[in-house]
């Protein structure tokens, strides 16, 4: 075998293990950007579902009303961060208890 073919030989292999490398690179991005999509997901179906109930919207409207938007809003913003808070002690705690 010539030492050109040898070399070629060679340099096929070396771009076929990066592009194997690539691949499973890819398929880890990939893999956690599905993840994160499925949390998305949940999330609006569960918000799809909350807003479908006609009461949840009664109360809504009724607590604007009573303390104003900008406070709903406000304590809207601290309960979603109340909640995800404590999702993430939940995760903390499932990790830590094995």
């Amino acid at each position: 075998m010539s030492t050109r073919t040898r070399e070629l030989d060679e340099r096929r292999a070396q771009l076929q293990l990066r592009c194997a490398m690539q691949r499973q690179h890819f398929a880890s991005e990939v893999s956690g950007i599905e993840r994160s999509l499925q949390t998305v997901d949940r999330v609006a179906g569960i918000t799809r579902r909350v807003l479908g109930e006609p009461l949840v919207i009664v109360g809504l409207v009724a607590g604007a009303v009573i303390v104003g938007p900008s406070r709903l809003l406000r304590t809207i913003s601290r309960g979603l961060l109340l909640a995800a808070a404590l999702q993430r002690l939940w995760r903390l705690w499932r990790t830590v208890k094995g």
